[in-house]
């Protein structure tokens, strides 16, 4: 008789690891004999998987959010606008003017911000971008007569970058301690449901729970192997009981 063998998953991301958690409450419910033998130990699973999956929607939300948004909005905004002005310059009469919109010109297509780019790649872009205006094209910005924009376009942009850093913070205080209590009740419950098929299949035979064991074996095997690949560690092995799961900043 071919048991489950229970692993640690301390080393899964906290989303690999409600992911493995969920497909096996998922195969369990649909196992009929686990449904009828073991309704105690799914139920604590569903729920220890609902807690956890609400931890990882928790980390995705923060007051910062909302201004960095508003910050967003406003720096795409100032961007395009700039984008425009230095463009209605090419054509102007005066060389001085001209010439230093073809400059400032070549250096947006150099760039080639997108401002529907990821957030943290559009604010690297400008930081680097708004630097070439302040120092090697500040002339050029001067005899366009854009300081302002690009001044506001900087503040804009600064925000969003102190922002994004007080968004991290705060999600790394919030989630870390309640995200490795609701790992470790899932951890519980899962350990939990297969000892009691586990203690089944010895009673009765594997046969009404095969469905169940195989893929909670090919899933466990999975892992191990995943883990062992990235990690280059081959200590993957011990029970679920002898390690607790670590937090990750992964969700």
């Amino acid at each position: 008789m071919s048991l489950i063998n229970l692993t640690s998953l301390a080393n899964l991301s906290n989303y690999a690891h409600y992911s493995f958690m969920n497909d096996m409450l998922e195969l369990a419910k649909a196992n009929e004999a686990i449904v009828q033998n073991c309704a105690e130990q799914i139920e604590a699973l569903e729920k220890a998987a609902k807690i956890e999956d609400d931890c990882a929607m928790l980390s995705n939300k923060s007051l910062a959010t909302e201004v960095i948004n508003e910050a967003d909005s406003l720096r795409d905004r100032l961007y395009l606008a700039y984008r425009r002005m230095v463009q209605g310059y090419l054509d102007f009469p005066l060389e001085e003017q001209a010439m230093a919109a073809k400059v400032l010109s070549k250096h947006i297509a150099d760039y080639n911000i997108n401002v529907l780019d990821q957030l943290d790649k559009e604010t690297g872009a400008l930081v680097t971008f708004i630097g070439d205006l302040e120092t090697e094209h500040k002339a050029h910005v001067e005899s366009l007569r854009l300081n302002l924009i690009v001044e506001q376009l900087k503040a804009a942009n600064e925000k969003v970058r102190e922002y994004t850093h007080i968004r991290r913070d705060e999600r790394a205080t919030r989630t870390a301690g309640a995200m490795k209590q609701a790992r470790a009740a899932s951890d519980e419950a899962f350990r939990n449901l297969v000892q009691v098929v586990n203690a089944h299949m010895t009673l009765e035979g594997d046969a009404a729970y095969e469905s169940f064991s195989t893929h909670a074996k090919i899933q466990i095997a999975e892992f191990k192997q995943n883990v062992m690949n990235k990690r280059g560690r081959k200590n993957d092995s011990e029970p679920l009981d002898e390690q607790a799961p670590k937090t990750s900043s992964e969700s």
